[in-house]
Parts: C-alpha cells; sequence; structure tokens
C-alpha cells in the first residue's frame, strides 16, 4: 500500500491507481469469496434486507403522499365548487339588489316630483285662498255698509212716507 492520498484513493485506504494495491483488492476479495466468508454475505443480507425495508418504507410513504394528495384535491374541488356556487349566488343577490335600488330610486325621483307638484299646488291654493278670503272680507264689509245703507234709506223713506201721509192728511 502506498503512502500518498489522492483522487483515486478508495474509503478502505488502497490506491487505485497503483498496481500493486488493484492487485491486492482483487485478491481479498477473491479469498473472501473462496473462503465463503460468512461475516462478509451475512452483511449482504442484512443490506440486502435493509434496502428491501427501506424501498417497502419509500413505496408506502408513497403511498401515504398520493392518498393525502388525493384527499386534498377532493376537497380542494369540493370547497372550489362551494366558493364558485356562493360567488353565482352573491352575483345573482348583487344584481337583484342593484335592480331593487334602481326602482326605488326611480320610486323616490317620481315621489319627489310629486310632493314638489303638490306644494306647488298647495302654494297655488293658499295665495287663492288668501285673495278669497280677502275678497269676502271686503264682499262683508260692502255688505255691511249695504245694509247700513238699506236700512237707513229704510227709514228716510218710512220717515218720508210718513211726512207725506201727514202732509196728506
Amino acid at each position: 500500500m502506498s503512502g500518498k492520498i489522492s483522487a483515486n484513493t478508495d474509503p478502505t485506504g488502497y490506491n487505485m491507481s497503483d498496481p500493486k494495491d488493484k492487485n491486492n483488492e482483487l485478491e481479498i476479495l477473491r479469498t473472501r469469496n473462496k473462503e465463503g466468508d460468512n461475516s462478509g454475505s451475512g452483511s449482504k443480507r442484512a443490506v440486502s434486507r435493509c434496502s428491501r425495508l427501506t424501498a417497502v418504507c419509500l413505496g408506502l410513504l408513497c403511498v401515504l403522499l398520493l392518498t393525502v394528495i388525493m384527499v386534498m384535491w377532493v376537497k380542494f374541488t369540493s370547497e372550489r365548487d362551494q366558493l364558485q356556487t356562493r360567488n353565482y349566488n352573491l352575483t345573482i343577490e348583487r344584481d337583484q339588489l342593484q335592480t331593487s335600488n334602481y326602482n326605488l330610486t326611480k320610486e323616490r325621483d317620481q315621489l319627489q316630483t310629486s310632493y314638489i307638484n303638490l306644494i306647488t299646488e298647495r302654494d297655488y291654493l293658499q295665495t287663492r285662498y288668501n285673495i278669497l278670503s280677502s275678497e269676502r272680507y271686503e264682499l262683508e264689509i260692502t255688505y255691511l255698509e249695504l245694509t247700513k245703507e238699506t236700512n237707513q234709506l229704510k227709514k228716510e223713506n218710512e220717515h218720508l212716507q210718513k211726512s207725506q201721509y201727514t202732509n196728506c192728511e
């Protein structure tokens, strides 16, 4: 074995570039195979068993991972469908509310116009009432004056008739 350590050194410390080390390595492997070294084959079985166990565990983990992915996909799809349905229902409700708001706004505007027309008509009627009240008051005064004058004339007429009747006698 060489004292140099290089990139061609394997884990056992043999220098692979040195032909003597290669030959020694090959000789050791042949000897083990001829002698039937149980420790080497036992470790190979243990490694093989460990590899199988690792492969089975990895397979089970893959199956578990695939199951989790499928369950999550089903759940995601279900939630997505529920959200789409809810979004659709909310869109319909929003449209209905917008239509209702439009109709109520239109009705409010009509009521406001009607209210303004009624206020205008009320003001006109109030003015008309005030004019008629004033005319009535003037007519009452005129009536009272005429009644007074009529009474005055009646008295004068009676007085004249009495005086004429007395003068004729």
